[in-house]
């Protein structure tokens, strides 16, 4: 049974956090004018990837017979683990590494998911983001 913490406290912190992350990846990459930029990049990327992410978390559960809870909850839980990660991707060298370690512990904490579905829905967030990347680029071309 999920608590407040895995409900509502834990993914507004971590979405709070991400946005920080990009902020600060922004000005060490841009300057002062890099956090404003870096964060409306971001913000685009949550409205484009984080609905891909449901249709693809429902699509899991569909196939692995997995429940991923409530819509409201759901949602903010995908848009908490899509920027927190990905703001640790933009951590030179590790940050790769260091999104997939956080992309994996957030899914098996905050939807209490067993190592072969949690690894399972990586791969389908993997491909999502790559391809939010993709559509995020191509509209600040």
């Amino acid at each position: 049974m999920a608590d407040a913490a895995t409900e509502k406290r834990a993914p507004i912190v971590l979405i709070i956090l991400g946005f920080l992350g990009y902020a600060v990846a922004g000005f060490a990459m841009a300057g002062p004018k890099g956090p404003a930029l870096a964060m409306g990049i971001a913000g685009v990327s949550v409205l484009i990837g984080v609905p891909l992410m449901l249709l693809a978390a429902y699509a899991t559960a569909a196939i692995t017979q997995q429940s991923f809870g409530e819509l409201n909850s759901a949602l903010l839980k995908l848009t908490a683990i899509y920027l927190f990660a990905g703001a640790l991707g933009t951590i030179p060298w590790l940050g790769w590494l260091l999104s997939l370690i956080a992309l994996y512990a957030l899914l098996v904490w905050l939807f209490e998911l067993e190592l072969p579905y949690a690894i399972a829905f990586m791969i389908v967030l993997w491909v999502v983001r790559f391809l939010v990347t993709i559509m995020v680029l191509m509209i600040f071309r």
